[in-house]
């Protein structure tokens, strides 16, 4: 079985949504764990955690896509950052979303900027994006709500410092 912890052997640091917030780098949080009704028995690893593709599969039933909107629908505050699995994930919830858009590693860069200023501007409600596309240095000050429909097996689920 091939996975991480055959490549690393120790993690030198480990920086919890926690330690943000007591450090002041993060706000505290109020947090809802919501059952969307997905399926991962069927979600095949690689090197650790979950096949992208597979698990796609698993995220994109129309049943699933429709719980993670409604969810959105009741516990939203404000904007709103949705993490998609991938491309085809992140526009299946931005088609039931009314005034979603979604950016990807197409947008072209100066789309991108206008989106992101839109949203800090509260002209956007929410963007379903996908964890790889936007820079390391992601400074949002006015979201209010970040939606972590982010599935893994990995012990650490967000290895940025993202600023809300």
């Amino acid at each position: 079985k091939d996975d991480l912890n055959k490549i690393y052997e120790d993690i030198l640091y480990l920086k919890d949504m926690k330690w943000g917030i007591r450090e002041g780098f993060l706000t505290d949080i109020d947090c809802y764990q919501i059952d969307v009704g997905y399926d991962l028995t069927q979600v095949k690893t690689q090197m650790g955690d979950y096949k992208m593709d597979a698990l796609a599969d698993a995220m994109l039933k129309p049943a699933v896509v429709d719980a993670v909107v409604d969810a959105y629908g009741k516990h939203r505050h404000g904007q709103t950052l949705i993490f998609a699995v991938n491309v085809a994930h992140a526009y299946a919830l931005a088609k039931k979303i009314p005034g979603a858009v979604v950016v990807t590693g197409e947008t072209p860069k100066e789309k991108r900027a206008q989106i992101l200023e839109d949203f800090r501007n509260r002209k956007i409600p929410c963007v379903p994006w996908n964890r790889s596309i936007f820079e390391k240095k992601l400074r949002i000050e006015t979201a209010f709500a970040w939606s972590l429909f982010f599935v893994s097996k990995s012990p650490i689920k967000i290895n940025h410092k993202y600023h809300i």
